[in-house]
């Protein structure tokens, strides 16, 4: 399920490369901007950013202040310390991911649109619901990499972490 959460992140960066690219041209050369490519370019970073979330934890590339638990905590303190970290973010990503798929049924049976294209955005809580959930499951297998030593996080740099293959849910 990550690697294609990936793949369709990866396609809205892709659309809203060529999108923006359209619109700068349209606007520049024959003084047509594209209408509701804002709202659209809006739109896919919504998706591009829950897409990708997982994918981005898989791979250690979020920022983050890790110095108290690589460097200050060792032993039983820091696997403590990450075991509250990764249950605590699994539960907030959780609690995301209800309330935002509760708010994609109300938006859809409310049949709200967007401003000036009209489109339905129900959809956009659904992919920050589905993405949240993906995240959660990936910090919860973190955990029990955590727990079982199998992911070393003490390494000085990411290059050295091993790379998991895809989550399937």
């Amino acid at each position: 399920m990550e690697g294609k959460l990936t793949f369709i992140s990866g396609l809205s960066i892709f659309l809203m490369m060529m999108l923006i690219t359209f619109d700068v041209l349209g606007r520049n050369l024959f003084n047509h901007p594209l209408v509701g490519a804002q709202e659209i370019t809006e739109m896919l970073m919504v998706v591009t950013v829950y897409c990708g979330i997982a994918y981005t934890q898989r791979e250690n590339g979020h920022v983050g202040m890790d110095l108290l638990i690589t460097k200050v905590f060792k032993g039983a303190i820091r696997k403590i310390a990450l075991t509250i970290i990764l249950i605590l973010a699994v539960g907030v990503n959780l609690l995301v991911s209800y309330f935002t798929f509760q708010n994609a049924i109300d938006t859809y049976h409310k049949g709200v649109v967007s401003i000036y294209l009209m489109w339905p955005v129900w959809f956009l809580p659904l992919f920050v619901s589905i993405g949240s959930i993906i995240l959660s499951a990936r910090l919860f297998v973190d955990w029990l990499d955590e727990l079982f030593n199998t992911k070393n996080i003490d390494s000085n740099s990411t290059a050295d972490l091993t790379v998991e293959e895809d989550l399937t849910i």
